[in-house]
């Protein structure tokens, strides 16, 4: 009787350790969490307002060929009383220029199919 009871609680600790060892072996590891959320910021092709750098690049000019269009357009439209096509799209804070994405693709297909020039020794939009 006394090995009947032996045998007994060592099968029943025997199926307690293998059992125990399988709901620890399929239930799922949590994965620790990162103390900081990596965030992801917005580049030059998903951001709205582009700062001029950036204009440019989408645009594929250089930063000067960029502000003397803009400069030319502004000083045309302070010195001209006739009818200006659209300018090119931006808004200045302090001495810094933007420019909205979507404004600036419908402004460059528009100028692409009047074949706009830009003359800054003539000061001229044609």
């Amino acid at each position: 009787m006394k090995n009947l009871s032996f045998f007994a609680g060592a099968l029943l600790i025997s199926l307690s350790i293998i059992g125990g060892s399988y709901i620890i072996r399929t239930s799922p590891v949590p994965q620790p969490q990162p103390a900081i959320q990596p965030t992801s910021l917005p580049n030059a092709d998903t951001k709205a307002v582009l700062t001029l750098p950036e204009a440019a690049a989408f645009l594929n000019l250089q930063e000067d060929q960029l502000r003397i269009m803009v400069e030319t357009e502004e000083k045309w439209i302070k010195e001209s009383k006739d009818a200006f096509p659209d300018i090119i799209p931006f808004f200045k804070i302090r001495e810094e220029f933007f420019f909205s994405r979507t404004a600036l693709e419908k402004w460059a297909e528009q100028s692409a199919n009047e074949h706009r020039r830009y003359n800054r020794d003539e000061d001229v939009v044609k």
